[in-house]
């Protein structure tokens, strides 16, 4: 258990970021991965395996639904944008890069579907695009009854001089921010590399919505949602504004933090009456204590972060991993009770 563990740590991955900010609200990008080869867990565990075919957005293997941080905004028209990455590298390693041919072919293929189970548009859904005018388009190429919601590119590759990526421009109708009443059509993506080759397709669905949030002062909350059973591991994101600490606690018996954030020299803890840099060891940041009403050992950790500071990362992701593989780890619980955070602000002496 403890190699499977250590080896989850020292080969993970992440894709996350909010993308746009609207007064007391956020657009954030989501996608729901296609089950090809259903492999239950967040985190790499193949370690040195090379795609040299990846996406920001789409995947291979999973069925995971993230959010995810690239350029994306809204327009002037207030559509949200949204940017689909397509490498020729196992993002984020540039190195190697794909070089086995010529050149590397693939095609794209887009459908405008009614969730990220893939169901088909019905005659309302499409009669409601339709006499509203709602604007859904793929890299300039509108997805309307003309083309049957869809988008075919059939010509797109890579040469093997460099590491290096293409970008797609997905636009997602402004209904789709809204709060209340959004479609919630997401796009089906499917990027195929040419048959002579041995790399898989990349495919999911992606969508955009609206999320609420406090501005002022830091937060943590558990990126995925829904079932967290299958997981081996989770994601924890940390973000906000301002100046001020951030305590973070969790359930020592059940998890433990993937040692990465602790070795992040661009975060300061805050150690009893002491701030420390991180770069160190995580037993020099982690307290421990026995919660007494619940029974199980806690650990935690107190984070000083600033905003307004210079080069300050505004988001951290910190992951978890099981412990106890006889454990239930429910969502509800894992949200509110083994992984939670407190924020405390710093009062100015003026």
């Amino acid at each position: 258990m403890n190699k499977k563990l250590k080896f989850i740590r020292d080969n993970w991955i992440m894709i996350w970021l909010v993308i746009a900010v609207m007064s007391l609200s956020a657009v954030i990008t989501y996608a729901a991965y296609i089950r090809v080869n259903i492999v239950k867990r967040v985190v790499s565990t193949t370690e040195g395996a090379e795609n040299l075919f990846s996406s920001n957005y789409l995947n291979t293997n999973t069925s995971s639904i993230m959010t995810t941080p690239n350029a994306s905004y809204i327009e002037e028209n207030n559509n949200a944008v949204v940017t689909l990455d397509i490498y020729n590298y196992d993002t984020p390693k540039k190195v190697p890069f794909f070089n086995e041919l010529s050149r590397l072919d693939y095609k794209v293929e887009v459908k405008l579907v009614k969730n990220s189970s893939g169901t088909e548009l019905s005659d309302e859904d499409k009669n409601m695009i339709s006499e509203n005018n709602l604007v859904y388009s793929f890299n300039g190429n509108d997805l309307n009854s003309s083309n049957q919601y869809t988008v075919n590119l059939d010509a797109e590759s890579f040469d093997n001089t460099a590491a290096a990526s293409k970008q797609y421009k997905l636009v997602f109708d402004k209904s789709e921010l809204s709060k209340d009443n959004a479609p919630g059509f997401m796009m089906y993506i499917k990027v195929i590399p040419a048959p002579e080759t041995d790399l898989k397709a990349l495919q999911g669905y992606v969508g955009v919505k609206m999320r609420t949030y406090n501005p002022s002062g830091w937060y943590g909350e558990l990126i995925e949602s829904g079932s967290t059973e299958e997981y081996d591991g989770y994601n924890y994101e940390i973000k906000g504004s301002g100046v001020g600490k951030l305590t973070v606690t969790y359930n020592a018996d059940k998890l433990t933090p993937n040692k990465y954030i602790f070795d992040d020299v661009s975060i300061t803890f805050v150690v009893g009456e002491n701030e420390v840099q991180g770069g160190t060891n995580a037993t020099n940041y982690i307290t421990y204590s026995t919660d007494e009403a619940d029974g199980f050992k806690t650990g935690s950790f107190t984070m000083l972060l600033d905003s307004t500071a210079n080069d300050v990362k505004s988001r951290f992701i910190i992951q978890f991993y099981k412990t106890d593989t006889d454990a239930d780890y429910e969502y509800e619980v894992m949200k509110n009770k083994w992984i939670t955070s407190i924020y405390t602000q710093k009062v100015s002496a003026d």
